[in-house]
């Protein structure tokens, strides 16, 4: 558990996020999820014995003046410019509350800011105006030689080429009765956890420049250890951050026998070709599924870097996910660059989907750093991301993707009766308190 919070040493800030204006593709600002990123440093201060402490802002739903205290007596302070890992690849567009936040950190502190996150990944040089380090790429085992003093090149992308050289997750030093879960319509008690780190695959549009890229998976037994210590928190509810769980089917299986074993409720995001009937099968105790469908039209696949799915397959599949009782959850992106979809084909696949199954469209957003974005010749520039939203490369107007991706991610919503949709919102509230 981290030590005491008026200690001289370091602070680590999840800022509130609440206050986000452009969120991207953040679930909800009001949701605060765990920050697992934080978590990882917390836990490999505290093995090398060196004070720290978590300051949630977006749990505690608070401002930074709530901590003087504590920042006044700190050394340094990390803040983290994207709300956990689970929205470092795909989330927060938008950093411009960290600059005002590092200014309202600097009435309090003098301590040496250190910052983290995807926007300094790919831009490292805007950061470095309100920041005295910036961390590019994962910040786990580089942090700490910063706070040593030791060499390291920030120029050069940090990762983390084992992930079993990581500390263990602790699950103490948080509480965890201020995360939730959002699992399209549902909101639960939860915590995040990943069991695997990167993805084999080169989706075009894909963020994951300088982190979280090459395919890295942790030991079964190492999993079963964190597991038991979720397992020993007020914690029932795990969502698996993992990029595509399962790509590797062996090991998988393994990491499911242990995942059942522990008891706890599962739910995990991956590839529609990765489920098979003997995966489904093997389920147990999982309760929802993320799967990045983002198109039926082949062309408009291809030029994400998709392959083309057995849409027959897949609706079987999906099937058997409802028979066991695991909540499907289909993403589904439009606006692709260079090519002009009508949506005929698409929103003839949701109209003839389950009712049962959930899911949402939305315009496409490019990311600095991405295949697309190289590709379109745009500058590193985090601001210029939403006017290019659903439109770069193509006839359509912003107006007129947003709208579109409203109509076709109505027809989910809309499936249900209003009776059936209330009493789901009054059941995830109950569960929330």
């Amino acid at each position: 558990m981290a030590t005491s919070k008026n200690a001289k040493g370091v602070i680590l800030i999840n800022p509130n996020w609440r206050e986000l204006k452009t969120k991207g593709r953040m679930c909800a600002l009001n949701h605060p999820v765990s920050p697992i990123d934080l978590q990882y440093l917390s836990d490999d201060f505290n093995r090398k014995n060196i004070k720290n402490h978590i300051l949630d802002m977006w749990a505690d739903s608070s401002g930074i003046y709530n901590y003087d205290v504590e920042l006044e007596a700190a050394k340094y302070i990390i803040v983290s410019t994207a709300p956990s890992y689970l929205y470092w690849r795909d989330g927060t567009i938008d950093y411009s509350i960290i600059p005002k936040l590092v200014e309202d950190i600097r009435l309090y502190s003098s301590a040496k800011i250190i910052l983290i996150g995807p926007h300094g990944t790919v831009t490292p040089k805007p950061m470095m105006g309100f920041g005295d380090y910036v961390v590019r790429g994962e910040p786990e085992l580089s942090v700490y030689k910063i706070i040593k003093k030791a060499n390291i090149n920030l120029k050069q992308y940090q990762t983390v080429s084992d992930l079993n050289n990581l500390p263990e997750l602790s699950y103490s030093q948080l509480d965890f009765n201020k995360y939730r879960l959002t699992e399209g319509n549902d909101v639960i008690k939860g915590a995040l956890y990943e069991t695997s780190r990167g993805c084999p695959y080169s989706c075009s549009f894909c963020f994951r420049e300088g982190f979280r890229k090459e395919l890295r998976l942790k030991t079964a037994h190492r999993v079963w250890d964190e597991l038991c210590e979720i397992r020993s928190q007020p914690i029932k509810n795990i969502y698996l951050i993992d990029e595509c769980f399962g790509v590797n089917p062996w090991w998988a299986e393994e990491i499911i026998d242990k995942l059942v074993s522990s008891g706890l409720s599962y739910g995990f995001q991956t590839r529609p070709d990765i489920l098979t009937p003997q995966f489904i099968e093997s389920l147990d105790n999982c309760r929802f599924v993320y799967l990045g469908i983002e198109h039926v039209d082949p062309i408009a696949l291809r030029f994400l870097g998709k392959k083309e799915w057995d849409l027959e397959e897949l609706e079987t599949n999906l099937g058997l996910l409802l028979d066991k009782g695991i909540k499907p959850f289909l993403s589904f992106t439009i606006g692709v660059p260079t090519y002009n979809e009508d949506f005929v084909a698409l929103e003839d696949f949701i109209d003839g989907l389950d009712k049962r199954i959930q899911g949402d469209v939305h315009p496409l957003i490019h990311y600095p750093g991405t295949e697309m974005w190289r590709d379109a010749n745009l500058p590193l520039d985090w601001s210029i991301v939403p006017q290019h939203i659903g439109t770069l490369g193509n006839t359509f107007t912003r107006q007129e993707i947003f709208s579109e991706a409203k109509r076709l991610s109505k027809k989910f919503y809309s499936r249900q009766p209003i009776l059936s949709r209330a009493s789901k919102k009054v059941k995830s509230w109950l569960k929330m308190y």
